[in-house]
């Protein structure tokens, strides 16, 4: 009887063993879990936050070239608009020319009057 008694404390003490020793196993197992949790949440935060700023920067870069576009398309114009006042003025200058006379009869006609 008393062998029985031992041997069943024995089987008693080795469950309870094996049971804390699982205990011990499913915390760890719990433990893994949220850290890997927490790294991969971490990681698709910094995924997100990677992707929002490559939005950001295309966006910028697009919205620069349609205003540089603008800018050469407006700077194109000034550039025709300029030809064409230099033409204007240079066309006025021979027509003045042309209508005025030269120094040399204005000087020649006013030694002759004086």
């Amino acid at each position: 009887m008393q062998i029985e008694t031992i041997k069943t404390e024995f089987e008693t003490e080795k469950k309870e063993k094996e049971n804390q020793l699982l205990q011990t196993q499913n915390q760890l197992s719990t433990e893994t879990i949220k850290q890997q949790r927490i790294t991969t949440y971490f990681i698709i935060s910094g995924l997100l936050l990677a992707l929002l700023l490559a939005f950001f920067i295309f966006r910028g870069l697009k919205q620069q070239r349609n205003a540089n576009r603008i800018i050469s398309e407006q700077k194109h114009l000034v550039e025709e608009k300029q030809k064409e006042i230099l033409d204007s003025i240079h066309y006025a200058k021979r027509i003045q020319q042309s209508l005025l006379p030269t120094e040399k009869y204005i000087k020649r006609n006013l030694k002759s009057k004086s």
